[in-house]
């Protein structure tokens, strides 16, 4: 699953990360992030431990949804 946060106003917002099941969030582009570090391949995406993700002004993220590594095992 993908999550896509638009953030057009000028200031940044705390935004609530929808809740899947067996998943975390990974973050895959932050387009307020310089490059390299706005686009994330999978390998390198970190999860996201917070039920908040902050977004900062006028930038676009996107977040990928994964198995945890707790539900591969099973």
């Amino acid at each position: 699953a993908l999550h896509v946060i638009l953030n057009m106003a000028d200031e940044s917002m705390r935004r609530p990360l929808p809740v899947i099941d067996g998943t975390v969030w990974h973050m895959a582009v932050d387009t307020a992030a310089a490059t390299p570090g706005d686009i994330v391949a999978p390998p390198h995406q970190c999860p996201l431990r917070d039920e908040l993700f902050d977004v900062r002004g006028r930038s676009v993220v996107v977040l990928e949804a994964r198995k945890s590594i707790r539900d591969r095992r099973q």
